[in-house]
């Protein structure tokens, strides 16, 4: 998989308040964060715009509460080796970012020399966060047309982002509770190449795929997220509630 950050357009506001290009080497963050500096000062930002200047021994903390993921930058990014040409960790594979696992208490990670930029530099094309609450836009899939009615609840259902989300893929409930039938075993197809955003329709429900999804999959793919869509969709915090807006026309057919 392409792998890369979670909500990329939270990874490139942190990159630009720390005045670093926006696809330096960063943190991504669930939960709590605490970086303390040792042999330096260095400067540190986070995609909310907060920004701190840590003298050895002094430290900031980091929380992702209200979102999915929050993003930590350091002025020079950090300091990791390229594998297969990215920086990201693979957590499902071990392998990239630093030594192939999530950081520990403790750990020690080094600052990288990629040349900073201006403030603001490149902020155009930054979305501003989750942003309103209007559904979001897909594309036709390669199994849209033999999915009608699924396409149909998927734009008539307000769904939850499940508490099983991960880097995976972000999994949709319906919001109301109600269970939805998955895909039946018999519509399983021959496995053919996934991208990040495809809306697979799994046993168990919907499932968007994320930056370390599987390289293929046999599921029904019914629809796909664009880029900003799937930003917006990946930046709710979980349990958020969300509408998708169906590739079908407002009466339910495909456009001719």
């Amino acid at each position: 998989p392409r792998s890369g950050p979670l909500v990329p357009s939270g990874a490139t506001r942190a990159n630009l308040a720390a005045h670093n290009d926006p696809g330096a080497p960063l943190l991504e963050v669930y939960g709590q964060l605490t970086l303390e500096a040792t042999g330096g000062t260095f400067d540190v930002a986070d995609d909310t715009g907060t920004h701190a200047r840590l003298a050895p021994g002094e430290s900031a903390s980091f929380s992702s509460a209200g979102t999915r993921a929050r993003y930590v930058a350091v002025r020079g990014g950090v300091d990791v080796p390229h594998v297969m040409g990215s920086a990201s960790t693979l957590l499902v594979a071990g392998v990239g970012g630093f030594y192939g696992r999530a950081l520990r208490r403790g750990d020690v990670i080094g600052v990288g020399h990629h040349a900073p930029t201006s403030p603001g530099g490149g902020a155009d094309d930054v979305a501003d966060g989750p942003g309103g609450a209007d559904p979001l836009e897909t594309l036709e899939g390669p199994d849209s047309r033999d999915h009608a009615a699924d396409l149909a609840e998927l734009a008539r259902t307000t769904w939850r982002v499940a508490r099983a989300s991960d880097r995976t893929g972000t999994r949709l409930e319906p919001a109301a509770g109600a269970a939805r039938e998955g895909a039946p075993a018999s519509s399983r197809r021959a496995s053919i190449p996934m991208i990040e955003g495809a809306v697979q329709l799994t046993p168990t429900g919907l499932v968007v795929l994320g930056p370390d999804h599987p390289t293929t999959g046999g599921y029904p793919v019914i629809a796909v997220l664009g880029r900003r869509a799937l930003d917006r969709l990946s930046s709710l915090p979980l349990g958020s509630e969300v509408r998708l807006r169906s590739p079908f026309d407002g009466r339910g057919n495909l456009p001719a």
